[in-house]
């Protein structure tokens, strides 16, 4: 049963145990929790719950999970954790380069989890308090920026606060 949390998150791991383990972390700080086993489940729940973020093993029964971090992203934004026993530094520039928006390793302290779930859904627009965003990322080239936008000649935009202060420096 979900709780009240406006929050959904969709776990795709087939491993039993850390399945229940991630699922419990997340219920005891509230969130809703959908849970699939396999890549097709996955993409099943996904398209019925419409989560508000994905944590994603990559070594899956049916496909890799990089296979839906691919599917995912040719039509939305949802913010996606990778959890993967696969530490190499090509692997996780792999899934980050098609789309995820952080890569946790396993072993992993389940605090570190959560605190990275909020991290990335208040960067997202999604956390309570924050302007809601129309996407979680913006691609430019290869790479995604995150939620931060940067003009074509490198610059980034200045708040209004920061145009005041440069120009009372000026002035």
């Amino acid at each position: 049963m979900m709780s009240n949390n406006k929050f959904k998150i969709l776990i795709v791991e087939d491993e039993a145990n850390i399945l229940s383990f991630i699922k419990a972390n997340l219920e005891i700080s509230d969130y809703q929790v959908i849970c699939a086993e396999t890549c097709a489940l996955g993409m099943m729940m996904y398209a019925s719950y419409h989560p508000d973020l994905i944590v994603l093993d990559l070594g899956l029964p049916d496909r890799d999970g990089l296979s839906l971090i691919q599917d995912v992203r040719e039509a939305d934004t949802v913010p996606i954790i990778v959890l993967s026993a696969r530490s190499g530094e090509m692997d996780k520039v792999e899934a980050l380069d098609l789309g995820a928006n952080d890569y946790i390793t396993k072993p992993f302290e389940p605090t570190e989890l959560v605190a990275r779930v909020e991290a990335v859904l208040r960067r997202c627009g999604k956390a309570q308090g924050t302007l809601a965003a129309s996407a979680c990322s913006y691609r430019f080239g290869k790479r995604k920026t995150g939620s931060r936008i940067q003009r074509t000649d490198g610059s980034y935009p200045r708040s209004s606060s920061q145009s005041s202060i440069q120009r009372e420096k000026r002035g």
